[in-house]
């Protein structure tokens, strides 16, 4: 009898196309986001920073390309695939995305594919899979022009139909077509002019206050700065809610759903003396890691901000609400495929419950800013004014382009609330979707 020892020794080592597979599983099927994803697939870690990278990329790109792949799988395959071989089907997916987006070499992408496939027992499947990849690679050029076409087929009909009745159908594609891009890598610096020096040093962009970006960062750690605590990543859009509330030198000023802690170190690096609060103990631990690292440091607590009566009022809120995250997509695809209508509902009472909790938090004439990385206006703009609405002991305070004048015009919405699409029009390589509202509360 072979020892289980031995019957191991010969199994040969897993390739970057069967993890991706895996990781492309977890996604798709078991509904994991792409984090919880990467750090729970072991198999990553045995493979080589190459492979792992290239398993990596291919998971994102499969997923921001998911649609069209599928619809391409749809014309090129006369019946549709069992239920039960979404491996062979996501084995498709992998190879159509390496051809068409990745551009890896095709016989590599059709051979390796074929072989993942094989790995993972569907050896009867194998012919099948290589005839369709050989199919595509013959007729790249024609085939990926057809699909970038469609890049609203990335989109499920719900969010297609919310977007395109919200914005417009031309801003509905741009949207789509962004959300295909790797986003750029952006930082937020404690002070403008450590922003601009470093910019200046290191070859990124300056692009207001605190915010710098920077181009083909393959690893964070390594960037200057990273070990002193100069900066810490957020998207630039993500960075304009803590700055609507101005001048805060002082100020007693609580962050509710704080963690990862970006917008905590906003506000302390503008002088407030901050309580951040959030429901999650071990996205706590990362704020308070984060916050190590910045030689910062906060009042922290740990629990659910709808149950919380705080002991003190404060003199601002910063309320970055839990919601679908659907102005996110470049950075988390998965999403796409995961959220569904019956979310917004469910995030929209949470959403409400906050809002109506904040005027225990705050001081007469303190500011709330509400904000949500949504688009989706039942998250944002309606759910500021049905609130104000409901309480007129409320009012909006108009953000305006005079009082921020970083601030882009287009950002600024008639009513004067914060709202960035995610197209490349404002920036060239486009910002995360963002909502904030400022709210005085009158008493």
């Amino acid at each position: 009898m072979v020892s289980p020892k031995q019957s191991t020794a010969h199994t040969p080592p897993l390739t970057a196309r069967v993890v991706a597979l895996q990781l492309l599983h977890a996604v798709l099927i078991k509904r994991l986001t792409v984090e919880d994803t990467l750090s729970n697939t072991p198999a990553l870690a045995s493979l080589s920073k190459p492979d792992s990278g290239f398993a990596r990329a291919l998971l994102m790109a499969s997923l921001r390309h998911l649609g069209q792949a599928e619809c391409l799988i749809e014309k090129l395959v006369e019946r549709p695939l069992d239920a039960k071989l979404f491996h062979v089907k996501h084995s498709l997916i992998l190879g159509i995305v390496q051809i068409l987006w990745l551009d890896t070499p095709a016989h590599a992408a059709v051979s390796e594919t074929v072989e993942a496939v094989r790995a993972l027992k569907f050896e009867k499947m194998t012919g099948f899979v290589n005839a369709t990849l050989k199919r595509v690679a013959k007729d790249k050029d024609t085939l990926k022009a057809e699909l970038d076409g469609r890049a609203t087929r990335n989109f499920p009909d719900w969010l297609y139909e919310s977007w395109g009745d919200a914005y417009g159908m031309e801003n509905m594609k741009k949207m789509a077509a962004c959300a295909q891009e790797i986003p750029p890598l952006d930082l937020s610096f404690k002070t403008e002019e450590s922003a601009k020096a470093w910019a200046q040093t290191n070859g990124a962009e300056h692009l207001w206050g605190g915010a710098v970006r920077v181009k083909d960062a393959a690893n964070v750690e390594l960037l200057a700065g990273f070990e002193a605590g100069e900066w810490w990543v957020q998207d630039v859009a993500a960075q304009v809610p803590a700055q609507l509330l101005g001048a805060l030198a002082g100020k007693r000023v609580m962050d509710v759903c704080a963690a990862p802690g970006g917008k905590t170190a906003q506000l302390i690096a503008a002088g407030a003396k901050v309580t951040a609060v959030d429901i999650s103990k071990k996205r706590l631990q990362r704020l308070e890691d984060n916050l190590a690292r910045l030689n910062m440091s906060a009042e922290v607590q740990e629990g659910d901000a709808t149950e919380i009566v705080s002991r003190e009022t404060f003199d601002a809120v910063l309320l970055d609400a839990p919601c679908s995250a659907t102005g996110t997509l470049r950075r988390h695809p998965e999403l796409l495929w995961q959220r569904t209508p019956e979310d917004m509902g469910r995030l929209c009472v949470l959403q409400h419950k906050l809002l109506r909790q904040a005027k225990q938090w705050v001081k007469k004439g303190g500011v709330v800013i509400y904000a949500v990385c949504s688009l989706q206006p039942e998250e944002g703009k309606k759910q500021v004014d049905g609130f104000l609405s409901a309480n007129p002991e409320w009012q909006r305070a108009p953000i305006s382009t005079q009082e921020f004048t970083w601030l882009p015009a287009p950002w600024v919405t008639k009513e004067g609330d914060f709202q960035c699409l995610p197209t490349n029009e404002v920036l060239s390589d486009g910002a995360d979707g963002f909502y904030a509202a400022r709210l005085v509360y009158k008493g």
